[in-house]
């Protein structure tokens, strides 16, 4: 091939590399996220129309004293008082021009004069004529921010009101209860008394059977009316400690079903709040029935004791442990929805739920509640 041909072929690849580079620009420039584009220094080779227009929107000087700045610095400008954002955006960004990560991602706010905005920084790695380049884009995500921020609170609000309509419903419960108790079950008593009174008076013998019949059908509705009341609103969680009630509910629940049970308790006073007493009883209630249900365990461990301003309470089996996620049947979905409602309950209260295996092959589940502030006890 002659000179001339191989200049002619030589200006022929440099147009179409102009043109390609025309293209690229121009595709650049009608992408409505900012892009840069770096060389293997981190220095910034070029940036699109609409991170122009961004950075003389918002101050960036560095738009106006042209390009070639280090990456580094603009992350400084960009991130103000805010270092260490800065030191991470770098640092992302220079694994992947050293090629120790395909691609970094991260989310950073930006205060403008007039609000904040949200911003994600993504940034990938090509090569070009064997140097390493990369682009880095800057996407606006204020508006799906300011949407996730709306759900939080809408969550953290319907835990609120699922909590608090845990505590009117056991309001409810325990005006139920002493109704029954009050009403109902002083009533019973006083009509088994005043037959029984009749019983011993002078009556013909099928009229004192009859009586004593009726006594008998009157014990069983004082025994059934008792046992409802407990049900409804079990009286321990009133009148006697904490403790007790952690007690009641292992005799009725956990060694009426036939478990081994260990209590173990520090001691140490460990007062609660009537809020926190009631969402705790029915957690631990709420935990010992799923033990019952669906552990398949032997042997069961409930512990409380108090650490520092909190107290601490757990059940640990030795069963089959919790069902975790992969699985779809009826129990696992009920177990599911149990622990929800539990750990909803505990975060209402400022505490923290957290299950681990247990050393039996069971599962181990803790609960720290917030003890009542003023005690020096711990």
């Amino acid at each position: 091939m002659s000179d001339r041909a191989r200049i002619a072929a030589l200006s022929q690849s440099v147009q179409e590399m102009k043109r390609e580079a025309a293209f690229l620009k121009s595709a650049l420039d009608a992408v409505s996220a900012n892009i840069a584009i770096l060389d293997e220094s981190g220095q910034i080779i070029s940036i699109n129309n609409e991170w122009r227009r961004f950075a003389k929107a918002n101050g960036l000087e560095w738009v106006d004293q042209g390009l070639g700045r280090n990456y580094l610095e603009v992350c400084q400008e960009a991130a103000g008082e805010d270092a260490e954002m800065a030191r991470a955006a770098y640092k992302g960004l220079r694994a992947v021009i050293d090629r120790k990560r395909a691609e970094f991602a991260m989310e950073y706010p930006c205060h403008s004069p007039d609000k904040k905005r949200w911003f994600q920084m993504r940034a990938t790695r090509f090569e070009e004529m064997g140097s390493v380049r990369a682009v880095v884009t800057h996407v606006n995500i204020t508006e799906r921010k300011l949407a996730e921020q709306k759900i939080l609170q809408y969550q953290k609000r319907l835990r609120t009101l699922s909590s608090e309509l845990t505590l009117l419903e056991e309001r409810e419960r325990r005006r139920i209860a002493a109704d029954l108790h009050d009403n109902l079950g002083q009533t019973l008593a006083m009509a088994k008394i005043k037959l029984g009174a009749l019983g011993e008076s002078d009556c013909s013998a099928a009229g004192a059977e009859f009586v004593k019949e009726v006594v008998t059908l009157i014990e069983e509705s004082i025994r059934y009316t008792r046992t409802l009341t407990s049900e409804v609103s079990p009286p321990v969680l009133y009148h006697l400690s904490f403790e007790s009630s952690v007690e009641w509910l292992v005799e009725n629940i956990l060694e009426k079903a036939g478990l081994v049970v260990t209590l173990e308790d520090d001691g140490k006073p460990k007062p609660l709040g009537d809020d926190a007493r009631v969402l705790l009883f029915k957690a631990m209630r709420e935990l010992m029935i799923n033990v019952v249900k669906h552990a398949h365990a032997r042997n069961v461990r409930v512990a409380l004791c108090r650490q520092g301003d909190r107290m601490l309470a757990q059940i640990e089996d030795d069963g089959a442990g919790f069902a975790w996620p992969g699985t779809e049947s009826h129990s696992v979905k009920e177990q599911k929805y149990g622990l929800f409602t539990i750990r909803e309950r505990v975060n209402y209260l400022g505490g923290r739920l957290e299950i681990t295996p247990s050393s039996s092959s069971g599962a181990l589940v803790s609960l720290w509640v917030p003890l009542l502030k003023g005690d020096a006890g711990g």
